[in-house]
């Protein structure tokens, strides 16, 4: 599964995230708001987002979840 939120506003927005079917969770693997080399995670270094139901998405930043 894949969850995408683009962030276009000046300010923060909270991402009310839905729920990963099959028992999955929610794992960051980008977001451009965040610095060099923690902004694209490799394969197998994802992080699990916590909680699991809700990301605060930075201003004028790209975010992708995968549901592994």
């Amino acid at each position: 599964q894949l969850f995408m939120i683009l962030n276009a506003d000046h300010l923060p927005q909270y991402i009310k995230l839905p729920d990963p079917t099959g028992g999955k969770r929610w794992r960051r693997v980008m977001d451009t708001s965040l610095p060099s080399g923690q902004d694209f995670l490799d394969p197998g270094k994802e992080i699990v987002i916590d909680p699991p139901d809700l990301y605060i998405a930075n201003a004028r930043s790209t975010v992708v979840l995968l549901g592994i």
